[in-house]
Parts: C-alpha cells; sequence; structure tokens
C-alpha cells in the first residue's frame, strides 16, 4: 500500500512530467534550496533562502517528532513564510504548510491563486481535484475539475510525439483524469498501460501510480 505522505506526489508524477516546462515545484515537498541547485537559488534573495531552510527543517520533523507539535509549528511559521518576497517560493512553502497541517480550505485557496496565475497547469489542477477530494465537495465538482484536468492534459498530448519518452506519462495522465471525471472506460485503458510496460524499473512505477489512481486519495 502507498504510503497517504506520497500520494500526492505519485498522483501528480505524470503531470508534473509533461508540464516541466511550466509546472511549480511539487506541492508535497520541500523546496530544493541545496548548493547544488543553482537555478532555484539564482532566484531567490538571501532572506528568502533563510526563511524556506527553516521552512524545510521543521518540515524535516514530521519523521522524527510528535506529528501534532510540528503542525502547530508549522502554522506559527505562516506569518514568516508570507514573508518571502519570490512568488513561486513563497507558494511553495505555503502549500507544504497548508497540506501538511491539514488546512485543506487554505490550501485550495492558493491553489485557485496559483491557477489564476497559470491556467494552463495540469499538475496544479489536478491538484485542486484531489484537494475537492479531501474537503468532501460533491461528485459533480470533482469530476467537472477532473473535465477540466483532462482538457489541459489533452493539448499537451496533441503536442508530443508518440516516440517521445514522455508520451506514455501524459497519455497516463489523460487516461487518469478522463476516469476521475466519470469515464469508467478509462480504467481499462490504464491498466493497458501498465500491461504493456517491458521495462521492468517502468512498470512497477505504473503499477504504484495505479495503486495510488484508485485508492481513497486522501492526503496526509
Amino acid at each position: 500500500m502507498i504510503k497517504k505522505t506520497h500520494l500526492a506526489s505519485v498522483l501528480l508524477l505524470s503531470t508534473i512530467s509533461i508540464a516541466c516546462n511550466n509546472t511549480t515545484q511539487s506541492e508535497s515537498k520541500p523546496l530544493d534550496v541545496s548548493p547544488t541547485n543553482k537555478e532555484i537559488k539564482e532566484q531567490l534573495s538571501q532572506d528568502d533562502l533563510a526563511l524556506i531552510k527553516q521552512s524545510n527543517l521543521i518540515l524535516e520533523k514530521l519523521s522524527t517528532e510528535d506529528t501534532d507539535k510540528v503542525k502547530n509549528e508549522l502554522k506559527a511559521f505562516i506569518p514568516q513564510a508570507l514573508k518571502i518576497k519570490n512568488k513561486k517560493a513563497k507558494n511553495t512553502v505555503l502549500m507544504n504548510i497548508f497540506v501538511q497541517s491539514k488546512m485543506y480550505p487554505e490550501a485550495l485557496e492558493l491553489t485557485d491563486s496559483m491557477l489564476a496565475d497559470h491556467p494552463d497547469n495540469a499538475g496544479t489542477q489536478k491538484f485542486k481535484c484531489l484537494l475537492l477530494k479531501n474537503i468532501n465537495r460533491t461528485d459533480q465538482e470533482i469530476k467537472n475539475c477532473y473535465a477540466i484536468t483532462a482538457s489541459l492534459v489533452k493539448t499537451q498530448l496533441n503536442q508530443i510525439d508518440e516516440m517521445d519518452s514522455l508520451h506514455p506519462y501524459i497519455l497516463w495522465a489523460y487516461y487518469s483524469a478522463m476516469y476521475h471525471a466519470g469515464g469508467d472506460e478509462y480504467k481499462n485503458k490504464l491498466q493497458t498501460i501498465v500491461r504493456t510496460q517491458t521495462d521492468e524499473n517502468k512498470k512497477n512505477q505504473f503499477e504504484s501510480m495505479y495503486e495510488a489512481e484508485m485508492s481513497e486519495q486522501q492526503l496526509p
């Protein structure tokens, strides 16, 4: 069984891969500000870097310390996170805090803001659908959300060659969105992608993704 703490990143794997040219940092991981990540570091001021590192240190405690205590520490850090000037970095830090602290309505509001800036980001759109599930919105609202995701992914699918190594991931993202939008027949299409993989590592990867797609899809 896939751990719930990794569910969001598993579900977003395909759309993050296909939208690598315009996607934000994954909503479920600390922002990488290590010395080797020059692209990120060059965009950030020293003050921003210091705040992001503080946030990452708190997030790392989730695996070793009392969860409730760490959640309270994350919530207390929100005023500091709001001081981050780089909008992309600030959104990532805030999303980490909101998701790990189960502040899903706040996460949804932030997601809508991110989509207002980048309405073609399929990864962010799909994450919105996951949030809607976790705050128990109506089935129709959730299906409509996934229908929008499918439309965004379809645009990218039409622009990539079938021989491109990313094609199966884009196709997966499209089938997944269509399945969650109410197209039950796309479940078989997802199974076909898993079954037809000849590379063992990729097959294991798609099997994990399939398990996540068929799960209750609860955030941490």
